[in-house]
């Protein structure tokens, strides 16, 4: 379902989310040090971003005409 989101809490502390959205799927990870790291898929699940969530830095993949990914750092 759209906008549904999927958490799981593991017995370490480390916790992850996942949402499917009309873009694609948003997955959240934060481990056990409260480091937070997220990753983004098309609908076609491919990724299109990694990175921290909070303050926007991370890697998107661009794809060419051929769909091969392009990769930029932010």
């Amino acid at each position: 379902e759209e906008g549904a989101l999927v958490a799981t809490e593991w017995a370490d502390g480390s916790e992850e989310i996942r949402q499917l959205n009309a873009a694609g799927l948003v997955i959240r990870q934060k481990d056990r040090t409260g480091k937070v790291t997220a990753f983004r898929y098309d609908l076609l699940c491919r990724p299109v971003w990694q990175g921290n969530p909070e303050t926007g830095r991370g890697e998107q993949l661009h794809r060419d005409d051929a769909g091969n990914p392009e990769r930029l750092i932010h």
